[in-house]
């Protein structure tokens, strides 16, 4: 059985989505770390270690994709995205912008414990 979902790295570059989805987030009761870049995020993974990354796939200066790719295997993707095309992605799940942020933290704990 999975651990229980604690910790939440979001990641996209718009900072009204941050603000909303980590609101959002926060109230499902997770603790939620943002970034705004891949470089941000990487960093962010190293010193705060998240159980999961729930991320942007058009992100300015690289795709959520190739940052995907430098993310540690172990660590579980969720694609935050307009695109209706990233099923076969290799992430643990998409959830679609724009998003209804009262669902959004129900979405993440399906998806979570579909992990299982």
């Amino acid at each position: 059985m999975r651990p229980t979902l604690e910790h939440i790295l979001l990641v996209d570059d718009d900072p009204d989505i941050r603000l909303i989805a980590r609101l959002a987030l926060r109230r499902g009761g997770w603790r939620v770390d943002v970034a705004g870049s891949g470089d941000e995020a990487m960093l962010a993974v190293a010193a705060c270690a998240p159980d999961l990354v729930l991320l942007d796939v058009m992100l300015e200066g690289e795709t959520g994709l190739d940052l995907m790719k430098r993310l540690p295997a172990e660590l579980p993707v969720v694609f935050l995205t307009a695109r209706t095309d990233m099923a076969a992605t290799g992430a643990a799940g998409v959830i679609q912008k724009p998003f209804d942020p009262a669902a959004l933290a129900d979405r993440l704990e399906q998806i979570w414990q579909g992990l299982g």
